[in-house]
């Protein structure tokens, strides 16, 4: 009887486990499936940003309390640049977390 019982539990597990594998499969692809429709849409709310902060070192916005600096303007338009040239395509996701890593670290900076 114990040996029917342990088989049943063992059973059991299984039957969960593979649930389990089952669930999870099925939000990785829902993840895989949005991937580059969200890439393009943080990409481009990125991008954006940073040509509002290259405009907003112009000095010539009305309500800006700001001086003009020629080398933030010209900083963030280049920041915009370089995340625009990022492709989800690239062919290594470790080189593109570096890439993204040392975008965020010269933001940090400033």
């Amino acid at each position: 009887q114990m040996h029917l019982a342990s088989g049943i539990d063992a059973i059991s597990l299984l039957l969960k486990t593979s649930q389990l594998e089952y669930k999870l499969k099925d939000m990785l692809q829902k993840l895989l499936d949005t991937k580059s429709e969200k890439w393009s849409f943080c990409k481009s709310q990125v991008i954006e940003r940073m040509h509002e902060l290259s405009d907003y070192f112009t000095g010539e916005k009305a309500l800006a309390r700001v001086r003009r600096d020629d080398n933030l303007m010209k900083w963030f338009t280049q920041l915009a640049n370089e995340t625009e040239s990022l492709s989800e395509n690239e062919g290594h996701a470790t080189v593109m977390g570096r890439k993204i890593h040392i975008l965020i670290d010269a933001l940090q900076e400033v």
